[in-house]
């Protein structure tokens, strides 16, 4: 009984394990218009990990940006002249890195 009982409790911390992934978006190369040039997809964060949205412009256009799932994700902000690169990293909500 014992047995069969820690059992169980394994499957369900196993499931809520499952249940809690963070799901994000997933394009390689995001085009000035927001849309994916190839497919979107979505891809399972790592434990402890992610949503990454970089995004770069210059002026008040974007020009490209990327979306992915990450373990290790720092935001960063860097300028090199007119081109702003931004790296923010999102973990409150499925697919926060929304373009």
């Amino acid at each position: 009984m014992g047995k069969h009982l820690l059992l169980l409790l394994l499957n369900l911390s196993l499931l809520l394990g499952f249940l809690q992934a963070l799901y994000c978006q997933k394009c390689a190369y995001v085009k000035p218009d927001g849309s994916c040039l190839g497919q979107r997809t979505a891809c399972r964060a790592p434990d402890q990990g992610e949503c990454l949205l970089k995004n770069s412009s210059s002026g008040n256009s974007v020009v490209f940006g990327f979306q992915d799932c990450r373990l290790m994700c720092h935001n960063v902000t860097i300028r090199r002249r007119v081109l702003l690169a931004v790296t923010s990293c999102c973990k409150d909500r499925d697919f926060c890195n929304a373009f």
